[in-house]
């Protein structure tokens, strides 16, 4: 008579280790720690916020060059000319300032809403970056004779520098308060959403748990 069962091989050895129950796997080991930035990191970042306001400042001024040819023909078209030297002076320097005290600022405000950068150092860097790209072109037409003028104007350049700093600079920090405002906000309705959810767990938890029932050891004694 032929036996009726056969040895296992060890093909079906395997098979059956393989489908045995799951053996606990170790935990992988943690990984090393994230190592903070070296010295070549820390350069590009800076390299690129260096870009960020040197650029704000170039594109502020090109982009007020465009405003102010705009406004000056409709200022002409309206006013036509004026006689007052006086008047015609402060004009021509609030136009020649648009991109001071127009475009920058709201660029500044932007960067410190979105970007979170520091408000005077944009300020200095962006401001000086686009004035000397004003007086190179300046320089390149012109010549230093338009560049330096007179003395009234050489004193109306620095103060409306300064005073172009100061208005960007505030821009800016209008820009921070704004962004740590939205913060606050988002940080108050995630915890309103994290209170409601776990309210919601508890509820859920107490519905689903069974009532107590009676022992039937209790009711054989009695």
């Amino acid at each position: 008579m032929g036996k009726t069962m056969s040895e296992p091989t060890s093909g079906d050895g395997a098979a059956g280790e393989a489908r045995g129950p799951d053996k606990a796997v170790a935990p992988p080991a943690p990984g090393p720690n994230k190592k903070e930035p070296g010295r070549l990191g820390r350069a590009e970042s800076a390299s690129r916020r260096a870009v960020l306001l040197v650029g704000s400042g170039v594109f502020a001024f090109i982009l007020g060059g465009f405003v102010m040819s705009g406004l000056s023909v409709r200022v002409g078209e309206r006013l036509g000319a004026i006689s007052n030297e006086a008047a015609a002076w402060l004009l021509h320097w609030i136009l020649l300032r648009t991109w001071l005290w127009a475009i920058l600022p709201f660029l500044g405000w932007a960067a410190g809403r979105y970007l979170g950068v520091q408000a005077l150092r944009f300020a200095v860097t962006a401001t000086l970056s686009g004035e000397a790209f004003g007086l190179m072109l300046a320089t390149a037409s012109d010549g230093l004779d338009w560049v330096m003028g007179s003395p009234g104007d050489m004193v109306a350049r620095a103060l409306t520098l300064v005073g172009g700093v100061g208005l960007v600079s505030w821009a800016v920090s209008r820009g921070l308060a704004s962004a740590d405002a939205a913060q606050a906000v988002a940080d108050v309705e995630a915890e309103k959403r994290k209170a409601e959810y776990a309210e919601f767990l508890a509820r859920a938890e107490g519905k689903s748990s069974p009532a107590p029932q009676p022992s039937p050891q209790g009711d054989r004694e009695d």
